[in-house]
C-alpha cells in the first residue's frame, strides 16, 4: 500500500494524494501510517472493524422500528447494467445504504422531543476543568455546565483533546461527491468501482458518486481534476453513461482519519470524565452504532465512579507515553 500511495501521489486525479508538508505533527501521523501498513496490522484492523461493524444493521434496524424516519435501502451490492469492461463482480446481499442527512435530522428531532438541547453553529473555544474533571465548556454562547463530556467532532476532535493535554493522531483525509437529479442509469443497486475507489449510491431521486483520498489538511477546495476522476469512473462502468449529464454542484468532507487506521473511542484518562468518540474514517455511519452503545456504557462508568475496560480502540493506545495520562 505505501509503493501504491507512491505511484498514485505521482497522478493528480489519483484516487488517493497526499500535499508535502514538513508539519511536525503530520509527519509524525505519516510515518506511524506508514508503519501501520503491514499484514499484522491490517488483520488487526479488520478485525476490530468487522466486531464494531456486526451490530450496525441491527441498531438500524432498531431506530427504523422505534419511529424515526430516515432513507435506507436495503438493495445489497450489485448490478447488471455495468459495461463490459466489467468482467467481475462481488454481491453482498446484506449491505444497506442510508442517507446520512435523513438519519441525523431523525436523530435530532427524537432527541429535542426527548428534552435535548442542540445547539448549532456554536464554536467550543475550551473546557473548564475542576481537578482532573471537566466541570464546563466555554463557547461562544457562553460556558455550559457539565458531568460529562463527549468529544465527537469528526476532524477537530484531535484539536479539542489538545486543549485538555492529550495528543490525538488525527488528520483530515478530503473525499468529493457528485449527486445527478435524476439518475442518469437505471441503477438498480449501489456498488463500488474498485480499481477506481468510486462508491455510486442509488438514493430516493439521485444518484451519488463519491471518492477519493487527499490529504491536504483542512482545506476544502473543490478539486476540479478529482472530481473528473469519479465521473469518469462512472463513464467507463456504466455502459449508457452520458458524460454530459448535469449534475448538482460537487462538494469536498473531511472524513477523521487515524494514524493506525482505528477508531478513537474511549475515555480520554482513566479517571477522566471526557469521552472520546473520533476517528472512524470512511466507516462513521457503519460504525456509529457501536459507538453509540459503547459510549453510553462508558457514560455510566463516570456515573457510577467506576473504571471502564481497555479496548483495542481506545484513546489510551496513543496517550501512554505522554504526560498525564495516569493522572489520578
Amino acid at each position: 500500500m505505501v509503493l501504491q500511495g507512491l505511484k498514485w501521489m505521482l497522478k493528480p486525479d489519483s484516487p488517493f494524494y497526499v500535499r508535502p508538508s514538513l508539519s511536525p505533527p503530520f509527519l509524525r501521523f505519516m510515518s506511524t501510517m506508514a508503519r501501520a501498513c503491514n499484514a499484522a496490522a491490517f488483520a488487526h484492523s479488520l478485525r476490530v472493524h468487522l466486531e464494531m461493524a456486526s451490530t450496525c444493521n441491527d441498531v438500524l434496524d432498531e431506530w427504523a422500528n422505534d419511529g424515526l424516519a430516515f432513507e435506507m435501502h436495503r438493495k445489497g451490492v450489485r448490478e447488471p447494467c455495468l459495461s463490459e469492461r466489467a468482467r467481475h463482480a462481488i454481491f453482498y446481499p446484506d449491505d444497506r445504504q442510508v442517507e446520512p442527512d435523513s438519519l441525523t435530522s431523525a436523530l435530532a428531532r427524537r432527541l429535542r422531543g426527548l428534552g435535548a438541547q442542540i445547539r448549532e453553529h456554536t464554536r467550543v473555544l475550551g473546557f473548564a476543568e475542576t481537578g482532573d474533571l471537566v466541570s464546563g465548556v466555554v463557547t461562544g454562547g457562553g460556558r455550559i455546565a457539565c458531568d460529562q463530556v463527549v468529544l465527537a467532532a469528526g476532524t477537530w476532535t484531535g484539536q479539542r483533546a489538545s486543549q485538555l493535554g492529550a495528543i490525538l493522531p488525527i488528520f483530515p483525509g478530503k473525499g468529493c461527491s457528485v449527486d445527478y437529479f435524476p439518475s442518469p442509469v437505471p441503477l438498480t443497486t449501489p456498488l463500488t468501482f474498485e480499481d477506481a475507489r468510486v462508491a455510486v449510491t442509488s438514493l430516493d431521486g439521485r444518484l451519488r458518486l463519491a471518492g477519493t483520498m487527499e490529504f491536504a489538511g483542512y482545506d476544502t477546495t473543490v478539486n476540479a481534476g478529482r472530481v473528473a476522476a469519479v465521473k469518469r469512473a462512472a463513464e467507463l462502468g456504466f455502459r449508457d453513461w452520458n458524460p454530459a449529464t448535469p449534475h448538482a454542484a460537487p462538494w469536498a468532507g473531511l472524513r477523521p482519519m487515524t494514524a493506525d487506521g482505528l477508531p478513537i473511542v474511549g475515555r480520554l484518562r482513566p479517571e477522566s470524565n471526557v469521552l472520546i468518540a473520533s476517528g472512524h474514517g470512511m466507516l462513521g455511519l457503519t460504525l456509529a452504532p457501536s459507538t453509540a452503545k459503547t459510549v453510553r456504557d462508558l457514560a455510566r462508568d463516570v456515573a457510577s465512579g467506576r473504571r471502564s475496560p481497555i479496548t483495542p480502540y481506545g484513546p489510551e493506545r496513543f496517550l501512554r507515553a505522554q504526560r498525564g495520562w495516569a493522572r489520578n
